[in-house]
């Protein structure tokens, strides 16, 4: 559990501290990609889980996304994040 605790206040970081973003989604999706213990319910792993492959198609350039429309800004990235903390919590 302590690391899925550690997980989920990296997502809250995340949302609160923006000049840092793009460098603590991607340490969150190594942790979770590297992690094979990610705590004993299916239910918490498979969020974080499918959480860092939606994180996947986060890009922050704006002129990088015009080209490809499954990529998403930040505004979005909050609200992933925010969806997938509101699965996580009891």
């Amino acid at each position: 559990m302590a690391a899925t605790q550690e997980l989920i206040e990296l997502l809250e970081r995340v949302v609160a501290e923006r000049p840092l973003r793009v460098e603590l989604v991607k340490n969150f999706q190594e942790r979770v990609w590297d992690s094979n213990d990610l705590g004993d319910d299916p239910h918490v792993a498979g969020v974080l889980r499918d959480l860092a492959y939606d994180l996947d198609f986060f890009e922050p350039d704006e002129i990088a996304r015009a080209d490809d429309p499954a990529l998403y800004g930040e505004d979005r990235l909050i609200e992933e994040i925010r969806s997938a903390l509101q699965k996580l919590r009891p």
